[in-house]
């Protein structure tokens, strides 16, 4: 505490809080070298790396010959969406079209400002001669 009996700010990083030099945490993160997640998955859609045998055979069986991981992916939200699985419809929303940018030009009085906002809703329907109605 200080002379007028006010907390002081301490140093950052607190020294007394930090791994001594003599005593440093296991397994300083990933291994040199070592493939992230997101990059490994993304090869494996694209079929930058080979997938392992009976996926691939699946694969040909469901979408046909010469498709890759991702041909598939796609192929499993169409038909999820089209069965009325919003998440699958968000997610070939969210990741079929690029996002749409706005432009606003504000003409005016300066201190009335123009507030826009938008909602993008994603909604499914039915169509009436469906059996699961």
């Amino acid at each position: 505490m200080s002379e007028n009996g006010a907390k002081t700010v301490g140093q950052f990083p607190n020294p007394s809080t930090q791994f001594s030099s003599e005593y440093q945490p296991e397994g300083r993160g990933r291994p040199k070298g070592s493939i992230n997640l997101q990059t490994r998955i993304q090869r494996l859609l694209n079929g930058d790396e080979a997938l392992p045998a009976s996926i691939q055979e699946t694969i040909k069986h469901a979408v046909g010959e010469g498709k890759q991981a991702i041909d598939a992916l796609v192929i499993v939200a169409l038909l999820q969406a089209l069965q009325g699985e919003k998440a699958w419809a968000d997610w070939l929303a969210n990741n079929g079209f690029e996002k749409p940018t706005e432009t606003t030009r504000v003409q005016g009085d300066e201190d009335n400002p123009l507030q826009v906002s938008s909602k993008l809703t994603v909604e499914l329907v039915r169509p009436k001669e469906s059996a699961d109605a």
